[in-house]
Protein backbone atom coordinates (compact mmCIF):
# COMPACT_ATOMS: atom_id res chain seq x y z
CA UNK A 1 0.00 0.00 0.00
CA UNK A 2 1.52 3.50 -0.81
CA UNK A 3 1.36 6.10 1.57
CA UNK A 4 -1.26 7.95 -0.10
CA UNK A 5 -3.57 5.02 0.54
CA UNK A 6 -2.30 4.51 4.16
CA UNK A 7 -3.08 7.87 4.65
CA UNK A 8 -6.66 7.72 3.47
CA UNK A 9 -7.36 4.58 5.39
CA UNK A 10 -6.01 6.53 8.65
CA UNK A 11 -8.36 9.62 8.05
CA UNK A 12 -11.33 7.65 8.08
CA UNK A 13 -10.97 5.97 10.94
CA UNK A 14 -10.16 8.96 12.63
CA UNK A 15 -13.04 10.69 11.18
CA UNK A 16 -15.19 8.10 12.90
CA UNK A 17 -14.42 8.40 16.42
CA UNK A 18 -12.83 12.41 16.88
CA UNK A 19 -16.54 13.70 15.29
CA UNK A 20 -17.91 15.77 18.53
CA UNK A 21 -21.54 17.12 19.18
CA UNK A 22 -22.06 19.84 16.72
CA UNK A 23 -24.81 22.39 17.33
CA UNK A 24 -26.63 23.65 14.44
CA UNK A 25 -29.79 22.84 12.48
CA UNK A 26 -29.82 19.89 10.37
CA UNK A 27 -26.93 18.10 12.55
CA UNK A 28 -29.02 15.54 14.48
CA UNK A 29 -28.25 12.79 12.02
CA UNK A 30 -24.26 13.34 12.87
CA UNK A 31 -24.70 14.26 16.60
CA UNK A 32 -26.75 10.81 17.16
CA UNK A 33 -24.55 8.60 15.27
CA UNK A 34 -21.66 10.56 17.48
CA UNK A 35 -23.17 9.49 21.06
CA UNK A 36 -23.66 5.97 19.86
CA UNK A 37 -20.43 5.25 18.16
CA UNK A 38 -18.65 2.65 20.61
CA UNK A 39 -17.69 -0.07 18.07
CA UNK A 40 -17.91 -0.64 14.55
CA UNK A 41 -17.63 -3.76 12.26
CA UNK A 42 -18.12 -2.78 8.54
CA UNK A 43 -16.95 -4.23 5.32
CA UNK A 44 -15.71 -1.88 2.60
CA UNK A 45 -14.91 -0.98 -0.61
CA UNK A 46 -12.47 2.28 -1.25
CA UNK A 47 -11.83 3.38 -4.84
CA UNK A 48 -9.33 6.30 -5.84
CA UNK A 49 -9.99 8.24 -8.69
CA UNK A 50 -7.69 11.33 -10.62
CA UNK A 51 -8.72 14.58 -11.18
CA UNK A 52 -10.21 13.87 -13.91
CA UNK A 53 -12.67 10.79 -12.71
CA UNK A 54 -10.50 7.95 -13.80
CA UNK A 55 -10.48 5.15 -11.62
CA UNK A 56 -6.50 4.57 -10.52
CA UNK A 57 -7.75 2.05 -7.95
CA UNK A 58 -10.10 -0.25 -6.17
CA UNK A 59 -9.81 -2.51 -3.17
CA UNK A 60 -12.27 -4.12 -0.47
CA UNK A 61 -11.81 -5.35 2.59
CA UNK A 62 -13.84 -5.47 6.05
CA UNK A 63 -12.63 -3.00 9.39
CA UNK A 64 -12.80 -3.05 13.16
CA UNK A 65 -13.15 -0.09 15.56
CA UNK A 66 -13.12 0.52 18.82
CA UNK A 67 -13.09 3.82 20.75
CA UNK A 68 -10.74 5.35 21.68
CA UNK A 69 -7.70 4.75 19.25
CA UNK A 70 -8.52 0.68 18.48
CA UNK A 71 -8.92 -0.32 14.84
CA UNK A 72 -8.12 -3.15 12.49
CA UNK A 73 -8.48 -2.32 8.75
CA UNK A 74 -7.70 -5.21 6.55
CA UNK A 75 -7.44 -4.66 2.74
CA UNK A 76 -8.37 -8.24 0.94
CA UNK A 77 -8.53 -7.89 -2.62
CA UNK A 78 -7.35 -7.22 -5.13
CA UNK A 79 -5.56 -10.49 -4.74
CA UNK A 80 -1.86 -9.97 -4.12
CA UNK A 81 -2.26 -6.39 -2.22
CA UNK A 82 -3.83 -7.94 1.30
CA UNK A 83 -2.32 -4.97 3.64
CA UNK A 84 -3.35 -4.84 7.37
CA UNK A 85 -3.53 -1.39 9.20
CA UNK A 86 -3.57 -2.09 13.16
CA UNK A 87 -3.63 0.67 15.86
CA UNK A 88 -3.44 -1.19 19.50
CA UNK A 89 -4.06 2.55 21.09
CA UNK A 90 -0.50 3.09 21.57
CA UNK A 91 1.16 2.17 18.05
CA UNK A 92 -0.09 1.92 14.37
CA UNK A 93 0.88 -1.30 12.73
CA UNK A 94 1.15 -1.43 8.57
CA UNK A 95 1.96 -5.00 7.11
CA UNK A 96 2.31 -5.49 3.66
CA UNK A 97 1.57 -9.40 3.86
CA UNK A 98 3.06 -10.04 0.03
CA UNK A 99 6.12 -7.53 0.17
CA UNK A 100 6.72 -9.26 4.08
CA UNK A 101 7.21 -5.69 5.52
CA UNK A 102 5.82 -4.28 8.63
CA UNK A 103 6.20 -0.45 9.26
CA UNK A 104 5.05 0.64 13.23
CA UNK A 105 4.89 4.17 14.57
CA UNK A 106 3.95 5.31 17.80
CA UNK A 107 -0.07 6.16 17.47
CA UNK A 108 -0.02 10.04 18.04
CA UNK A 109 2.33 10.23 15.33
CA UNK A 110 1.15 8.65 13.14
CA UNK A 111 -2.29 9.82 12.90
CA UNK A 112 -1.18 13.42 13.48
CA UNK A 113 0.24 13.67 10.63
CA UNK A 114 -1.60 11.35 8.71
CA UNK A 115 -5.65 12.16 7.18
CA UNK A 116 -7.00 8.88 8.43
CA UNK A 117 -7.14 10.16 12.33
CA UNK A 118 -10.11 11.63 12.03
CA UNK A 119 -12.29 8.40 12.89
CA UNK A 120 -9.98 7.39 16.41
CA UNK A 121 -9.20 10.87 17.73
CA UNK A 122 -10.87 12.68 20.52
CA UNK A 123 -9.81 15.81 18.95
CA UNK A 124 -12.85 17.69 17.80
CA UNK A 125 -13.59 18.08 14.26
CA UNK A 126 -14.65 21.45 14.58
CA UNK A 127 -11.11 22.43 15.58
CA UNK A 128 -9.64 20.92 11.97
CA UNK A 129 -12.66 21.89 10.31
CA UNK A 130 -15.60 24.06 8.58
CA UNK A 131 -18.69 21.43 8.65
CA UNK A 132 -22.03 22.40 6.18
CA UNK A 133 -24.87 20.77 6.38
CA UNK A 134 -25.89 20.08 2.76
CA UNK A 135 -29.13 18.02 3.33
CA UNK A 136 -30.46 15.21 1.66
CA UNK A 137 -29.28 13.95 -1.55
CA UNK A 138 -30.93 10.84 -2.93
CA UNK A 139 -30.98 8.41 0.02
CA UNK A 140 -28.00 9.64 2.36
CA UNK A 141 -27.98 12.97 4.78
CA UNK A 142 -24.98 14.69 3.58
CA UNK A 143 -22.16 17.03 5.29
CA UNK A 144 -19.16 18.62 3.78
CA UNK A 145 -15.90 18.87 5.80
CA UNK A 146 -13.68 22.20 4.64
CA UNK A 147 -9.77 21.75 6.25
CA UNK A 148 -9.05 25.09 8.38
CA UNK A 149 -5.07 24.14 7.68
CA UNK A 150 -3.92 25.10 4.51
CA UNK A 151 -0.91 22.87 4.22
CA UNK A 152 -2.88 19.25 5.08
CA UNK A 153 -3.42 16.36 2.67
CA UNK A 154 -7.08 17.03 2.49
CA UNK A 155 -8.74 19.62 1.85
CA UNK A 156 -12.32 18.59 1.62
CA UNK A 157 -14.46 15.39 2.78
CA UNK A 158 -17.85 14.66 2.67
CA UNK A 159 -19.64 12.40 4.73
CA UNK A 160 -23.02 10.51 4.17
CA UNK A 161 -25.19 8.76 6.28
CA UNK A 162 -28.08 6.59 5.58
CA UNK A 163 -31.82 6.84 7.03
CA UNK A 164 -30.83 4.77 10.40
CA UNK A 165 -28.36 7.32 11.12
CA UNK A 166 -25.10 5.13 9.97
CA UNK A 167 -21.86 6.48 8.51
CA UNK A 168 -22.72 5.05 4.78
CA UNK A 169 -19.88 7.10 2.60
CA UNK A 170 -17.45 8.61 3.41
CA UNK A 171 -15.13 10.63 0.21
CA UNK A 172 -11.55 11.87 0.60
CA UNK A 173 -10.00 15.26 -1.94
CA UNK A 174 -6.58 15.58 -1.87
CA UNK A 175 -5.09 18.85 -2.88
CA UNK A 176 -4.47 17.25 -6.66
CA UNK A 177 -8.36 16.60 -6.76
CA UNK A 178 -7.80 12.91 -6.73
CA UNK A 179 -10.98 11.61 -4.59
CA UNK A 180 -10.66 8.79 -2.42
CA UNK A 181 -14.22 7.66 -1.92
CA UNK A 182 -14.95 4.37 1.00
CA UNK A 183 -18.21 2.75 1.05
CA UNK A 184 -19.29 1.15 4.53
CA UNK A 185 -21.50 -2.24 4.25
CA UNK A 186 -23.31 -4.50 6.21
CA UNK A 187 -22.25 -2.72 9.19
CA UNK A 188 -22.79 -3.47 13.03
CA UNK A 189 -22.41 -0.17 15.64
CA UNK A 190 -21.58 -1.18 19.31
CA UNK A 191 -21.58 -4.90 19.07
CA UNK A 192 -18.93 -6.55 21.72
CA UNK A 193 -15.58 -6.88 19.62
CA UNK A 194 -12.52 -8.89 21.15
CA UNK A 195 -9.89 -7.36 22.39
CA UNK A 196 -6.85 -9.77 20.52
CA UNK A 197 -8.02 -8.05 17.35
CA UNK A 198 -6.53 -5.43 18.14
CA UNK A 199 -3.23 -6.81 19.31
CA UNK A 200 -0.54 -7.29 16.21
CA UNK A 201 1.84 -10.00 15.98
CA UNK A 202 5.12 -9.43 14.00
CA UNK A 203 5.30 -12.52 11.73
CA UNK A 204 7.93 -14.60 11.65
CA UNK A 205 10.87 -13.56 8.56
CA UNK A 206 8.81 -10.18 8.06
CA UNK A 207 11.12 -7.26 7.43
CA UNK A 208 10.38 -4.26 10.23
CA UNK A 209 10.42 -0.64 10.51
CA UNK A 210 10.22 2.11 13.02
CA UNK A 211 9.49 2.07 16.23
CA UNK A 212 8.72 -0.88 17.91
Amino acid sequence: MNNFLKQSAVLIITCLFSLSAFAGEGMDTLNNFVKQLKTLDASFVQTLVDSNGKQLQRQSGVVLMQKPGRFKWHYQAPEGYEQFIVADGEKLWFHDVDLEEVTVKPLDEALGSAPIALLTSNRPLTEQFKITELGKIGKHHMLQLESKVQDTDYGQALLAFDNDGVLAIMQLKDPLGQVTSIEFNDTKMNQTIAAQEFVFEVPDGVYVTGQQ
